[in-house]
């Protein structure tokens, strides 16, 4: 059995550019999220749903995109440090 790639830059460039796709496919998710986070700010005034909405996307991300789930914890926390 093998394992899977922990990593994008890991996924094998296969006929078709598998490797594109999926990159592709992770840009649409976070910009998906974007756009949900943006609607969140507008319609609360709490930073504290933002911080939950970042921490929540960065659990979801952690396996396939480790470095920008890291980032996100680091907004978290200055989010939650700043009250």
């Amino acid at each position: 059995m093998s394992s899977r790639p922990q990593k994008w830059e890991d996924v094998p460039v296969g006929p078709g550019g598998f490797r594109e796709v999926r990159i592709s496919m992770l840009k649409t998710k976070h910009q998906r999220f974007l756009d949900e986070l943006k609607k969140a700010a507008k319609t609360y005034n709490d930073p504290y749903v933002l911080a939950a909405m970042l921490a929540k996307y960065s659990g979801h991300i952690e396996e396939t995109d480790p470095e920008s789930s890291m980032k996100l914890l680091a907004i978290v926390e200055g989010i939650v440090d700043e009250r």
